[in-house]
């Protein structure tokens, strides 16, 4: 756990955090964002922060650790943004919660056999799984809950996709989830993640994604159902 001493400046704000400005594009906010050195952030109220990380999942441990580094552990965390699904079940523009989340490029692969760090014997290495810190209001957040990987590698490779379905059987698959859950769960925070599927994983016709219409309703969720339980 990280500790952060007397760097305590704002109590009890709860800070939402974002890879690109376009997925909190009609979030409610009382300014404008402020490019701050490294992370651009917008108030969405007095006790409401919002980060913009960048895409990645390094880009998202240093953008949450800078923002707390400056103003202190926030009361908790949400984490929103669109995803790939791996089931065609899931319906595009749905969105759901994540229960837990799956570091994919913390593994060995040797020939076919796919193993995470800790499986594969690396010295000092620990589990690729990542369950969040629930917060208070959790249960209030009526979304069902999925399973999801995160990967900085943008791949169609249908053998990859097969691969990755065979050992993790992953629901949806983001570039940020694990790192924003690890980073959370380091600096003791609750935190909860929040989905809009835009797209299916391997599928190249972009002309097929709904990125727009699924931060449509990300956000409007988000402003109905999810800041009027932050308090």
């Amino acid at each position: 756990m990280i500790e952060i001493g007397k760097l305590n400046k704002l109590t009890n704000y709860h800070l939402i955090i974002a890879a690109t400005n376009l997925e909190v594009s009609n979030l409610t906010r009382i300014n404008q964002t402020i490019q701050q050195p490294n992370t651009p952030y917008f108030k969405i109220s007095e006790n409401i922060d919002c980060i913009i990380t960048g895409i990645g999942q390094y880009n998202t441990v240093k953008a949450i650790t800078h923002h707390i580094s400056l103003y202190g552990k926030p009361t908790s965390m949400i984490n929103i943004g669109i995803a790939g699904a791996y089931d065609n079940k899931l319906k595009l523009t749905s969105l759901v919660k994540v229960e837990k989340d799956i570091a994919y490029d913390q593994i060995v692969i040797n020939n076919s056999l796919i193993q995470n760090w800790q499986e594969a014997g690396l010295p000092n290495s620990s589990s690729n799984i990542f369950t969040p810190i629930k917060t208070s209001y959790d249960n209030e957040i009526v979304l069902k809950y999925k399973t999801a990987l995160t990967s900085d590698t943008i791949s169609n490779d249908p053998l990859r996709i097969n691969a990755i379905g065979k050992k993790y059987n992953p629901d949806i698959e983001t570039m940020e989830g694990a790192a924003f859950f690890y980073t959370a769960n380091e600096f003791d925070i609750p935190s909860i993640q929040i989905r809009a599927i835009s797209n299916y994983v391997g599928e190249t016709d972009k002309s097929l994604w709904k990125i727009k219409e699924s931060i449509v309703e990300l956000n409007r969720f988000v402003n109905q159902e999810v800041l009027t339980k932050l308090k």
